[in-house]
């Protein structure tokens, strides 16, 4: 299992109280609180890590491991989560928006692989880069509302 936290992304909030954690090998999400000491606030398992490893936790097939979480980006109410769910290492291609206790409020796909993420409150949009066609792209995904 610790050999799964190798590969981790995370996301601090703009106000600068809370962060999430989220691996790519599986997929869990981990909240925490902060503001004042880091204190846990949530720990959501939706793929358990489960790959071949060597010795010392190194991944020695990536055949049927289950690829989760890529790149955070947060609001200071919302973790947008790049995540994949399939075997496909390439598939980066949906963004899984929660709330600080790790609930999922929306579920979006997109045509895209997504390589790294940034939240732009003005615009209430998320700017991904992109790999399509082997090429990589700058692309905004405006979000419906504010209110998810």
């Amino acid at each position: 299992m610790k050999s799964a936290y190798r590969q981790h992304y995370e996301t601090v909030s703009p106000d600068g109280t809370k962060m999430a954690f989220g691996i790519y090998f599986g997929a869990i999400l981990e909240t925490f609180d902060v503001k004042d000491s880091i204190r846990l606030r949530n720990i959501s398992y939706f793929i358990e890590p489960d790959f071949p490893h060597d010795a010392v936790g190194n991944p020695t097939s990536y055949d049927d491991m289950t690829f989760g979480f890529g790149p955070l980006c947060s609001s200071d109410e919302y973790i947008y989560a790049a995540y994949n769910g399939t075997k496909d290492y390439q598939k980066m291609h949906h963004i899984a928006v929660f709330d600080w206790d790790g609930r999922l409020q929306k579920f979006y796909r997109t045509a895209f692989h997504l390589i790294r993420t940034a939240y732009d409150p003005e615009a209430n949009a998320i700017f991904a880069l992109v790999k399509d066609q082997g090429e990589y792209r700058l692309v905004r995904f405006d979000l419906p509302d504010t209110s998810i």
